[in-house]
């Protein structure tokens, strides 16, 4: 596990900037510009913002939800979507598509250890009005 914070003045005596310094040092060693397999080649999620996103500690992988390619979004399936994908640190993976929630853009997802499942909540249809419904995804109970 890792945390990181910045600003603030503690014993040590150092200032925002010092701490700010430090961080970025930190974080150039522990980030890392990832070339996931399959971008610009149908084989990963469209680029888009307001996805839903969570760590599935138990497969050690990054879930995305839905999401749109238009800022703000607007109703349209061709840039509001509805599909679930995984992300293992090298290739992206199509886990379901266009079943369950649907069109989806600002929801949250939380993976579930005690259950094996991810839970969805609410979020926005259309990128103007909000549902509130809870949706789960099994993976045992998929085809994956």
């Amino acid at each position: 596990r890792r945390q990181a914070a910045a600003g603030g003045r503690g014993d040590a005596g150092r200032d925002d900037e010092e701490q700010a310094r430090a961080l970025s040092q930190v974080l150039a060693r522990i980030h890392a510009d990832l070339q996931p397999s399959g971008v610009g080649g149908g084989d990963a999620p469209a680029p888009r913002n307001g996805v839903g996103a969570a760590w599935d500690a138990a497969r050690d992988r990054l879930l995305s939800y839905g999401g749109s390619t238009t800022f703000p979004p607007h109703i349209d399936e061709t840039n509001i979507f509805a599909d679930l994908w995984a992300y293992d640190g090298e290739a992206w993976q199509l886990l379901a598509s266009d079943t369950g929630p649907g069109l989806r853009v600002a929801t949250q997802i939380v993976y579930d250890a005690s259950g094996d499942r991810t839970l969805l909540f609410g979020g926005s249809a259309d990128g103007s009005s909000s549902v509130h419904d809870m949706w789960s995804y099994a993976p045992q109970a998929s085809a994956e």
